[in-house]
């Protein structure tokens, strides 16, 4: 599985512009400027569907590997370090890099975590200031279902070792987003951004 998905990733990061915004080994995210999908209730604001957003894809290479007895304090620790640092990473960009400029919230779409499985991924998410609802793709259930399959494919490539061995059922997709100016006030130079830390 790896020989396939491996260069459709690559593939697509290309193909829909996702780039990486720091070479830092503790980044775990790489950035796709878009516009959202639909509207986005957050907070302090509404995201309209069409507003351009700062979509977060994960870094897979560099996501903590799970132990094989699931997920301990220590993965927990690091991933939430990372996570934390990421977004500070990314914060200190949105206003230099033009490529981000005018977006109106921070997120996406994960497969790590389903709303209210109470998994360690769900906690930490909810800690670093993310609003989290089940994602329903615009396009319909086939779409959705395709999104589902690509989703178990990476798992499982870029999961190995990890203890996971996510089966295709019950995998589910989870929006997470954050305004910009909740993030920018979390991670942005000179804030206490690293409350999840």
């Amino acid at each position: 599985m790896r020989a396939i998905v491996r260069p459709l990733d690559s593939y697509l990061r290309k193909r829909f512009d996702i780039f990486e915004y720091s070479s830092d080994d503790r980044c775990i995210f790489r950035v796709r400027a878009s516009s959202a999908e639909r509207d986005l209730a957050l907070p302090n604001q509404t995201v309209s569907a069409g507003e351009p957003v700062l979509e977060l894809h994960f870094w897979n290479e560099h996501i903590p590997a799970v132990p094989e007895g699931g997920h301990d304090m220590r993965w927990a620790v690091s991933a939430v370090r990372m996570l934390a640092a990421s977004c500070r990473m990314l914060a200190a960009r949105l206003d230099e890099d033009p490529r981000m400029a005018g977006a109106r919230a921070v997120g996406g779409v994960t497969a790590l975590f389903a709303v209210g499985d109470g998994s360690g991924w769900e906690r930490i998410f909810t800690r670093l200031g993310f609003v989290m609802q089940p994602h329903h793709n615009p396009s319909g259930a086939f779409i959705e279902f395709w999104e589902r399959v690509y989703a178990w494919m990476v798992m499982r490539t870029f999961a190995v070792g990890s203890g996971l061995s996510p089966k295709l059922a019950p995998i589910q997709r989870t929006d997470f987003w954050i305004s910009r100016d909740d993030f920018l006030a979390r991670y942005g130079p000179g804030a206490p951004g690293a409350a999840a830390s």
